[in-house]
């Protein structure tokens, strides 16, 4: 039997899965997996023993929180997943290891003080499609990649919907396109170049990649003088703003995109008015004083 080295493993892995991620979350991954590598070694798989992650986990834990202590040992337990299924190795040893809890997650979104001084500080921007960018992330919960990524073919008008085909679940789905968000793509697509597939252009290299947006929000961020936001704070703002309004938990994963409800978990608190009027529909019907089960005792 051929002998493997945690070192060929993480290679292989990454050439297998190059392909499914975005070159950002490759990076990550590989800046990760080197990490990994200088703290075990190059080690034959068969000397990965719990004992030696056990030791690795415990390093770990004194620098990190545990929901990121969590989702590396998530990560490295799918990569030696992978050697399992190599058959480079029989059992994969940090299924044998306890995990901490994943916790409930970051869920930060808009005040209603903060979302109008964010959109003026976007429409203000130097960056003159970092508004529509951020109206339409407010306005489908869709990510940034997905948004920055949409091209024409992929704004159906007609249907009223944009689709959203480069997910970070690989599952293409579609979101309403209502309102604003779509008032301002109609005015974009009336000033198109018909040679410009991207929604959203870059105004460097002749419109051939998608716009970089970085430091145009850290700066539209900065200048609303609100607190710290990611990107991706739109995102939450939108699946809170929606729960709020009386969707329900199903709605949202659906429109997120999420493949496990569990996911779209982390919004239910913001559900309390439609779960107080579901326990006092229940209660009306099987528990008042005029027909409740206990008529039939």
């Amino acid at each position: 039997m051929t002998i493997h080295t945690l070192a060929e493993l993480f290679d292989a892995y990454l050439a297998e899965t190059q392909l499914d991620h975005e070159k950002s979350t490759h990076y990550l991954q590989t800046t990760f997996l080197n990490a990994v590598l200088r703290a075990l070694g190059p080690v034959p798989l068969e000397e990965v023993t719990p004992d030696l992650l056990r030791e690795w986990k415990l390093r770990m834990s004194q620098r990190s929180k545990p929901s990121s202590l969590w989702r590396n040992l998530m990560y490295l337990q799918h990569v030696l997943d992978y050697a399992v299924e190599l058959e480079w190795i029989l059992v994969n040893p940090l299924r044998k290891i306890r995990k901490p809890s994943p916790g409930r997650g970051r869920v930060r979104f808009l005040s209603e003080t903060e979302l109008p001084r964010l959109l003026a500080a976007c429409r203000a921007s130097r960056t003159p499609l970092l508004y529509p960018v951020v109206v339409i992330a407010l306005s489908t919960g869709g990510r940034k990649n997905e948004i920055l990524k949409l091209q024409w073919p992929h704004v159906d008008f007609e249907a009223g919907v944009l689709r959203f085909l480069k997910t970070k679940t690989h599952v293409p789905r579609s979101v309403p396109l209502l309102g604003e968000a779509r008032a301002l793509l109609e005015a974009l697509a009336q000033h198109r170049r018909p040679e410009v597939l991207w929604v959203f252009p870059s105004s460097r290299k002749e419109d051939s990649q998608p716009l970089f947006i970085d430091y145009a929000w850290t700066t539209a961020v900065k200048a609303a003088g609100i607190a710290p936001c990611r990107f991706h704070d739109l995102r939450h703002s939108f699946a809170s703003y929606m729960a709020m309004s009386g969707a329900s938990l199903r709605d949202l994963a659906e429109v997120l995109g999420h493949k496990k409800l569990q996911n779209t978990m982390q919004y239910s608190h913001l559900l309390p008015s439609h779960t107080a009027s579901m326990v006092e529909r229940m209660g009306t019907q099987f528990l008042s004083q005029e027909g409740g089960p206990h008529d039939h005792v």
